[in-house]
């Protein structure tokens, strides 16, 4: 039983935690799902269309295509394919974390990738790149707990302010004039800031900013982001990085 209870604190330790990890993704999903929801509400969808749709769809650039093409009177079956093609980058970002999972069942897997977004994508890649031996870290109650708080709490937070937007936008008005179209942006600085503080990070952070503006000045604005990212990571290819050695929470008694 003490044992028993032991694996619950840790686990309920190490979910708050990930509640706290969760506040820049949450500050930036808050906005942005309000917007979603203003916009559904826009093409007769309820609060709890909305809340529905981001409790099970999960997908901001997604569900704004989905609900942008609702309302212009799209097939069905062509908002499903442009969405499914939309989010198949998913595939890559899930791929990426299996290694990491590789100890867990499949049903915490599955649960996992369910819950995973560009933001907690980015967000679990920095904490596994903190730790060392992931796979056995990940079988700990604590950063199980963590994981988890990290992505229920951004999930919360993403289908609250979508049902938000649908109930309540309507008395608002006009979303620019709080500069809400600014939080997706502000929340990616919230999450990369961490990072500058490591040599390699801040070379590959400062290659990337100054070639995507490059690019824009040479015109090609379609194509800056993903020629700066593969030039930024090419970059990061050749950078020796730090392994960093970090205590362990779980072991840290109350």
């Amino acid at each position: 039983m003490s044992e028993m209870k032991v694996e619950i604190n840790n686990a309920g330790r190490g979910f708050l935690s990930g509640m706290k990890k969760a506040v820049p993704i949450v500050m930036g999903y808050v906005p942005v799902s309000f917007a979603f929801g203003v916009l559904a509400s826009g093409v007769g969808m309820s609060p709890l269309d909305a809340l529905i749709m981001g409790a099970l769809f999960l997908a901001g650039s997604g569900q704004l295509i989905a609900v942008s093409m609702l309302g212009n009177g799209d097939a069905f079956s062509a908002i499903v394919i442009t969405s499914t093609v939309v989010n198949l980058r998913h595939l890559l970002k899930s791929a990426a974390m299996i290694p990491g999972l590789s100890r867990w069942p499949r049903w915490r897997k599955a649960l996992f990738a369910f819950e995973l977004t560009d933001e907690t994508f980015a967000l679990h890649a920095d904490r596994f790149s903190h730790m060392t031996n992931v796979p056995e870290k990940l079988t700990k109650k604590y950063y199980i707990g963590e994981t988890f708080g990290i992505n229920v709490t951004s999930h919360l937070a993403w289908i609250s302010g979508g049902f938000l937007g649908a109930a309540f936008g309507n008395v608002i008005g006009d979303l620019h004039t709080y500069g809400l179209d600014y939080a997706l942006p502000g929340m990616f600085v919230a999450l990369l800031a961490p990072r500058l503080f490591h040599r390699a990070d801040l070379i590959v952070s400062i290659v990337a900013g100054v070639s995507s503006v490059l690019l824009v000045l040479l015109g090609l604005d379609a194509w800056n982001l993903i020629l700066a990212t593969i030039i930024g990571a090419t970059v990061g290819v050749f950078l020796p990085v730090p392994k960093e050695e970090h205590a362990d929470p779980e072991k840290q008694e109350e």
